[in-house]
């Protein structure tokens, strides 16, 4: 037996695809794509409403689910730069989840993120502060070691401030020095005169 004939293909027209083993009639796709030509795609067509669609021109079959989540809503701040954007979003996310929008589970990862956000940027702001110190303390004694009163005098008020931001006071900027700063005065923090 001659299988050579069995297995060739049938001639194809726009009715019939041919296969190995057998041929099926095929229905185009009879509805109109966007530029007003008639689709003619052959994969998976059925009979609906009165024509051949094929699965790009046939309604979906799936209802929509009460269930499914519904797209979150968008957050006020996307990059966290300073402690307000911290809070801003924290703040957000909470009313977000009150209002039942956000999920609580996203939310509570919001607002843990933000809380470590601001920890680490108040560890930062002091780390500053004590370097600030540290420096501030070396040139006051570089400048007691060299006999110069003006700049010793400078640098303990900078470590002075530096001391108030490390205990959070935050005085504001003063260029001329408070009392027992004078020269000649018993100087507040070391406890000693200045010459």
């Amino acid at each position: 037996m001659d299988t050579s004939q069995d297995l060739a293909p049938h001639p194809v027209t726009n009715d019939t695809i041919a296969t190995a083993t057998e041929t099926r009639t095929v229905h185009r796709c009879e509805k109109l794509k966007r530029d007003g030509t008639v689709c003619g795609f052959y994969v998976g067509t059925v009979f609906y409403d009165g024509g051949w669609a094929c699965a790009h021109h046939r309604p979906r079959n799936k209802p929509k689910d009460p269930n499914t989540p519904r797209r979150l809503p968008k957050a006020p701040v996307t990059d966290l730069k300073e402690p307000a954007d911290a809070v801003r979003l924290a703040a957000w996310a909470a009313i977000q989840s009150a209002r039942g929008r956000l999920p609580k589970q996203y939310a509570s990862a919001v607002l843990d993120a933000c809380r470590e956000f601001r920890a680490g940027w108040a560890l930062a702001q002091d780390t500053q502060a004590a370097d600030e110190l540290i420096k501030a303390t070396c040139d006051y004694w570089k400048a007691l070691q060299l006999g110069d009163d003006r700049a010793a005098q400078a640098a303990q008020r900078t470590a002075l401030d530096a001391i108030g931001e490390l205990l959070g006071h935050r005085p504001e900027a003063s260029t001329t020095p408070g009392p027992g700063y004078e020269l000649g005065e018993k100087d507040p923090v070391w406890g000693e005169r200045l010459a």
